[in-house]
């Protein structure tokens, strides 16, 4: 076989397993979910359930961060924050999951003592 066939060969090959190995390991379930709804924990569980779940995410053992949005000093009816209902539906699937730790933080814009106060995150994350 000449070289070049050869290095055509090979080329060509490659791209068609580059294909056939992304539709393998090619996750099935959507990336993004929508869900509506008032009660906070029951929609979000409901956007976690059309992702496939936080089994999908969290395997046991695992240390899981949760980064929600807390940078602001307000509180949850002032809406700048994630809401602490959100962010408590998380921890509690995670831990469900089998999570062996789940840890809540930001990066917060304002003071971050007031602002994990504030938010009511810091009070929905305990127990």
């Amino acid at each position: 076989m000449e070289r070049r066939t050869f290095l055509k060969l090979v080329g060509l090959s490659s791209l068609f397993a580059e294909g056939a190995f992304r539709r393998l390991f090619a996750a099935p379930q959507p990336t993004v979910a929508v869900a509506r709804g008032k009660d906070y924990a029951r929609t979000t569980r409901s956007a976690l359930a059309l992702l496939g779940g936080m089994k999908r995410f969290v395997k046991p053992g695992d240390v899981v961060v949760l980064k929600p949005n807390m940078g602001w000093d307000r509180t949850p009816a002032q809406a700048a924050n994630t809401h602490p209902l959100v962010v408590r539906a998380l921890a509690e699937e995670a831990l469900a999951a089998g999570a062996k730790r789940v840890k809540v933080f930001d990066r917060t814009c304002n003071d971050e003592r007031r602002c994990y106060v504030q938010s009511g995150i810091s009070d929905a994350s305990r127990g």
